[in-house]
């Protein structure tokens, strides 16, 4: 796995085996970029809006909002509860706020 910065010059060698190499990748954007039509970007085919409008669409959801995280309530963080996660998704991670309230832990 490898996290760079969108400007970082990065690339990877040839591939030299037999088996194809597999990738994904995310381009995560703030909410207010605007779609520019100049250019021949590859996601230009999927940008549904107007030269200078709100880039937004099924192919670029929102994926984070401060009002939403806001307005939730942090999970109770029980043995329990990271079992569930283990075992429904094969893994799990959490983001922790630092002014959310630690769960009281008996004994403690």
């Amino acid at each position: 796995m490898h996290f760079h910065h969108g400007l970082t010059w990065h690339g990877s060698q040839a591939n030299r085996s037999a088996r194809p190499r597999r990738a994904i990748a995310l381009h995560y954007m703030t909410e207010k970029t605007c779609f520019v039509a100049a250019g021949a970007h590859v996601m230009k085919q999927f940008a549904h809006v107007a030269d200078g409008s709100k880039l937004e669409g099924d192919h670029f959801p929102l994926v984070w909002s401060q009002a939403a995280v806001a307005a939730a309530e942090p999970p109770e963080l029980t043995s329990q509860f990271l079992l569930d996660r283990l075992t429904t998704s094969g893994s799990f991670g959490l983001v922790l706020g630092a002014n959310r309230p630690r769960p009281s832990h008996p004994g403690r």
